[in-house]
């Protein structure tokens, strides 16, 4: 049924919260197969992921997987992201968003 469903969809938002950072919401890779297989309509993209980081979170690993959505597939959807590193509660913890994901 949801595969029926899919090639209408033209607006996803999607809220995720205390997931680890190895979590399969930040592959842009996976995101970008879906969509072109499975969602071609989709015209907004709008996703907050919030985690927590192990201790030994590898900060540079992590930024890695962030600017892999930054590649042409997204610039040209105009879906842009931002993140950002803080500390709650004695956790690291990271916030990746879309920003502006309205603008189609």
């Amino acid at each position: 049924m949801i595969v029926h469903i899919f090639p209408t969809v033209q607006v996803l938002h999607l809220t995720v919260k205390d997931y680890n950072e190895d979590s399969v919401y930040m592959d842009a890779n996976k995101w970008k197969q879906l969509i072109l297989s499975h969602i071609p309509n989709l015209r907004v993209f709008d996703i907050q992921l919030d985690f927590t980081l192990s201790n030994n979170a590898d900060q540079l690993k992590i930024e890695t997987k962030i600017n892999q959505f930054t590649t042409p597939f997204w610039i040209e959807r105009q879906w842009f992201f931002a993140h950002h590193f803080y500390q709650s509660r004695n956790e690291n913890r990271l916030i990746f968003c879309s920003t502006d994901p309205y603008r189609y």
